[in-house]
């Protein structure tokens, strides 16, 4: 039954094993000129967040950050293709 449990604490940890949205806006604004404010970004991105879990798009917003976490100052050009899959998804526009 202890192991039971350690299984599923173990899966529900690697669930959220991404970089957060905090993260991200942390990172962005130490490496990136150009950044929104840290409170505006990190409010964004947690608004985006509950929109994509109500829509269940769960995957697709998770494939945003990492690519966001990947490109960092360039991510508004390189992410397009995830940013497209995001808004179809939850039939919102993601982060401006």
């Amino acid at each position: 039954m202890k192991m039971r449990w350690i299984w599923i604490a173990l899966g529900l940890a690697l669930a959220g094993c991404g970089p957060s949205v905090e993260d991200l806006c942390d990172d962005l604004l130490d490496e990136c000129d150009d950044a929104i404010p840290h409170g505006d970004c990190v409010a964004n991105g947690e608004s985006l967040e509950r929109r994509a879990e109500r829509a269940g798009c769960e995957d697709q917003f998770e494939a945003y950050l990492d690519c966001i976490d990947d490109e960092l100052c360039a991510w508004a050009t390189q992410c397009t293709r995830e940013k497209a899959a995001l808004v179809t998804c939850t039939g919102e526009d993601a982060w401006q």
